[in-house]
């Protein structure tokens, strides 16, 4: 074979080859065949940056651009993204019935399917190419489904029978298009929101750092948190009703104070990123009941007819933003709590391993955990009456230069705050922070959760012991003659006289046991914060009770012996409360006649 002729079919093995691969890759595999005629317009919503729709010789084009969608045509506006996402789905979701090819159709049929001059064109385009292309005809004979021609790029135009409800998502006019919303914005990404009328400014604020609202202008002050919520909310439901296009200057361009003249409202929204303020006027509409006026926006050209339940809220005052909670903070955080008054002593508590503990008489003691969680529930949730002053130029007219009680909470960060609360004289309580000017009017019951009396917040559990520790219950009542119960805790039996008797045989196990752990963890209901007549009724007991204590483990250790003496709170009546002191103590606590009687039940058996 000569060489000439060698290189020739060379050369033509590398043409055929590279027509086979060139075919090879214009033409869809059998896989990528059956996934097309299964699935005609499959596409990534992800890579559609533009939509062109032919609707009764309407062209509106609708294009992504820093992703937010805006319609270019019929008019230049934004679009709403909620009804593209929904026309992209729409078309990835369309049931495809079966393929039809215009040979096959007699007769007019082909006519009847509207394919030749489709009414309805959508192509989904991608850099300016196009990743899609669909129109839509006249319903097929099938109840329910219509005839759509798809094509893709390099494609063949492909005929079918499909049920779809994209003809009548598109059978709306152009208008339909424009973001029905007047302003559209994520909620949590707002650090700012500043409202001018011409006349005053007011000004809120947060940080990433301290997402807490503030309000800063007029006053410094904490944020109404719900309020300024609200009052996003109701911005981002400001619903667009109609649209009058290149008419009027948006509203980037009004001038700061012009707008106080015509009642208007200027709303500036800052967002995390520093980008550009959004900024939006707003035409007051007079009455209160209104719900409809007039608005244009610094993003869009047009100038809009708004709608909303809740459009007077943006009128908002500076107080209607003010916190109106007493306190905002943490409890979990608080470490120490202190509480001073003109009449009694400071109380102070500390946070010790999450329990808290009340300082007294020198040393520490289990506290009230209740009452402290009431403490901060009362701060954390009483709703300010009246903002009363904003100058701290006369503490005096409302009892705070010589405040009646002052309440200071430190937290984990070392941070203390200190309120302070005043009477005027009358029945108005008043309170101040120490690091505020303001003054605020607050209910005087809540009063009654801050008792400035230690006692008060004394633990509620005023004998504790180890049932191992127990050695001998005494109970007597009045003068008679006491029950004696001893206890071997090795062999956890029960042995007892009365008035020198042997009374063993006589106690019920059960019964004895029970009385001991209740008498290990007794709970009071209260304790006692004016003792002169519980004092002067405990002289002579009803009923008293001496408990034995020695030390695990222990047998020949010293005893020490608790005594708890308990008498009604009104002589000779069975009352529903008892006065209670353990070892003839300063304190005197309640317990409840039902507790006390189910502590002191009967250790004897049934019959005994």
């Amino acid at each position: 074979m000569r060489f000439t002729t060698t290189i020739l079919m060379f050369l033509c093995a590398i043409a055929l080859v590279i027509g086979i691969v060139a075919v090879e890759h214009k033409l869809p595999s059998t896989k990528e065949a059956e996934a097309q005629r299964q699935h005609p317009l499959a596409f990534n919503s992800g890579d559609v940056d533009g939509v062109e729709l032919d609707i009764e010789e309407v062209r509106t084009v609708l294009a992504r651009q820093d992703g937010a969608w805006m319609v270019r045509e019929p008019f230049e506006d934004r679009a709403d993204p909620d009804l593209i996402a929904r026309l992209l789905k729409e078309l990835q979701d369309v049931e495809w019935i079966e393929t039809i090819t215009k040979e096959q159709m007699q007769g007019d049929s082909w006519k009847k399917s509207g394919l030749e001059s489709a009414r309805i064109r959508v192509r989904l385009k991608s850099n300016n190419a196009t990743l899609a292309e669909a129109w839509f005809g006249n319903p097929a004979p099938l109840e329910g489904s219509v005839c759509v021609s798809t094509a893709l790029p390099g494609r063949p135009t492909v005929h079918h029978v499909a049920k779809t409800a994209v003809p009548v998502l598109l059978k709306n006019p152009a208008e339909t298009w424009r973001d029905s919303k007047l302003l559209r914005f994520p909620a949590n990404k707002v650090t700012r929101i500043t409202l001018s009328d011409g006349a005053g400014l007011i000004e809120v604020a947060r940080t990433l750092q301290a997402p807490t609202w503030m309000l800063v202008k007029p006053l410094k002050t904490r944020g109404h948190e719900e309020h300024i919520e609200e009052m996003i909310a109701a911005l981002q439901n400001l619903k667009v009703d109609a649209a009058t296009d290149g008419k009027t200057k948006p509203a980037a361009t009004a001038v700061p104070g012009a707008t106080g003249a015509s009642g208007s409202l200027e709303i500036s929204l800052e967002l995390v990123g520093g980008a550009a303020p959004v900024k939006a006027v707003l035409k007051n509409p007079g009455d209160q009941q209104t719900t409809t006026t007039e608005a244009s926006v610094s993003d869009r050209k047009s100038t809009f007819t708004v709608s909303s339940e809740a459009l007077q809220s943006l009128w908002a005052r500076p107080n209607d933003l003010r916190d109106d909670k007493l306190a905002r903070f943490k409890p979990e955080t608080v470490t120490e709590i202190k509480i001073e008054s003109i009449v009694h002593p400071d109380v102070v508590l500390q946070k010790q391993n999450d329990s808290w503990f009340l300082q007294r008489h020198g040393q520490m003691e289990p506290a009230n955990g209740e009452r402290a969680a009431t403490l901060f529930s009362a701060l954390n949730t009483h709703r300010i009456r009246e903002f009363s002053s904003d100058s701290a130029s006369n503490l005096e007219a409302y009892g705070l230069h010589k405040p009646l009680l002052s309440i200071t909470w430190t937290t984990t960060d070392k941070e203390s705050r200190r309120i302070s609360f005043g009477s005027d004289g009358k029945e108005s309580v008043f309170a101040k922070y120490d690091s505020e000017p303001y003054v605020y009017k607050v209910a005087p019951a809540v009063l009654a959760a801050f008792p400035p009396d230690s006692v008060k917040w004394k633990g509620l559990n005023p004998l504790r012991f180890s049932i191992f520790a127990l050695r001998r219950v005494s109970l007597a009542l009045g003068t008679a003659p006491p029950v004696v119960l001893d206890y071997n805790p090795d062999s956890s039996q029960w042995s007892g006289t009365l008035a020198g008797k042997d009374i063993t045989s006589m106690i019920d196990r059960v019964k004895a046991d029970r009385l001991a752990a209740s008498l290990s963890k007794m709970q009071v209901q209260d304790w006692v914060q004016d003792r002169t007549n519980a004092v002067t009724a405990l002289a002579n007991p009803g009923i008293t009770v001496t408990v034995d204590l020695g030390t695990p483990g222990s047998p020949a250790a010293p005893l020490t012996q608790r005594t708890l003496r308990f008498s009604t709170t009104n002589p000779g009546t069975d009352t529903a409360l008892y006065f209670g002191q353990l070892d003839g103590g300063p304190d005197v606590f309640y317990i409840t006649r039902e507790s006390l009687r189910e502590m002191l039940a009967s250790v004897f058996k049934r019959g005994g």
